[in-house]
């Protein structure tokens, strides 16, 4: 019996426009029927879904751009708050809801809506990594400001992350010397900047009322990790993990200064050949924790950030992603394609 491909992603989406119809001949060729469509075809008429195709149906999501850009991060709403996080969870929810009213044959995802809202939403992501002994930061509940800058006093320097946001956009840290916030700031009040890059940190004055700015939107804290360091540079590291094995690791690297290393802030996407300059039973246990991870959180298509103590002795998950992104000019799709590589990983898992 054949098996269905059902993509939904959107043109904006460069994997999806470009990516996916590069590779989607690999899954033609082994008798896949292919159906895609944009979520908004989906969501404003489901009937295009009444015949999915033949045989059992695999549906892959691609990041609803279209949609996060007109329904979800909008206005002058503050930057991955509790409220963005619920719309964009009650979204897949009525995709997915779409998409088992219109299949009637059996319905398997690659990253299922359930672990992909998991995933956006950094607490219960990093409570899962608990919940399954995989090594993450310390978390902490903190409730006030003043609760915080106590625990900062005793000399533990805290990352703060907006709950649901990504691409390294509306982090903060706190520490007893400096204060720092790569959210735009004006007269005392937190501000998006306008665009997903020029997230840049910036010192800021040490004000209370800050911190309850961020305690209101939702927050997730943790205790900052002291990193390797190579050419005056931090580095971490995305290890690409497709049903459970680790197919690409590479580093990510920012200005001792930064706080970050996401691409988009500024920070730099290096050559597998750097991967040299790290012991190799230190990239052995990030690629292990990296599995243990993207098991945690339920994603068999995932990229998962991780992170090495100073003596490359531990490694911790700093957080995962559902749409790792599309290959970079230091690592150009010859060397690794996700989509070529995802759809030869399906065959496979036939």
């Amino acid at each position: 019996m054949h098996r269905t491909l059902l993509a939904l992603g959107d043109e904006k989406d460069l994997l999806f426009r470009k990516y996916f119809a590069k590779n989607i001949g690999i899954l033609k060729n082994a008798g896949y029927v292919i159906k895609a469509f944009s979520y908004m075809e989906v969501l404003e008429n489901p009937q295009v879904l009444n015949d999915p195709g033949s045989g059992d149906v695999t549906v892959l999501f691609f990041f609803p751009v279209d949609y996060w850009d007109t329904k979800i991060e909008i206005g002058h709403e503050i930057y991955g708050s509790r409220k963005m996080g619920g719309k964009f969870e009650a979204f897949f929810n009525k995709v997915e809801s779409v998409i088992r009213s219109a299949c009637k044959s059996k319905v398997t995802f690659v990253n299922d809506p359930a672990s992909i809202a998991l995933v956006r939403d950094k607490k219960r992501s990093h409570e899962a990594l608990v919940a399954n002994n995989v090594a993450c930061a310390s978390s902490y509940g903190i409730e006030t400001a003043r609760e915080l800058i106590k625990l900062v006093d005793k000399g533990t320097d805290l990352i703060l992350k907006v709950r649901y946001g990504s691409l390294g956009k509306g982090v903060s840290l706190i520490s007893r010397n400096k204060w720092y916030t790569n959210f735009k700031m004006r007269n005392g009040s937190i501000l998006n900047h306008s665009n997903d890059k020029g997230w840049k940190m910036k010192e800021i004055s040490k004000r209370l009322s800050f911190i309850g700015q961020l305690l209101e939107q939702d927050v997730h804290i943790e205790k900052e990790i002291k990193t390797p360091i190579i050419n005056n540079q931090k580095l971490d590291l995305r290890v690409f993990v497709i049903f459970g094995e680790p197919v690409l690791t590479y580093v990510r690297t920012a200005k001792i200064n930064n706080i970050i290393t996401n691409w988009h802030q500024g920070g730099r996407i290096e050559p597998l050949s750097f991967l040299n300059n790290l012991p190799e039973k230190a990239i052995e246990m990030a690629e292990e924790v990296a599995v243990n991870a993207a098991n945690a959180y339920g994603l068999n298509y995932a990229g998962i950030d991780v992170i090495f103590s100073e003596n490359y002795e531990k490694v911790f998950v700093l957080e995962g992603n559902a749409f790792p992104g599309s290959p970079s000019p230091e690592i150009p799709p010859t060397v690794f394609d996700p989509m070529r590589t995802l759809f030869e990983m399906i065959l496979q898992h036939d």
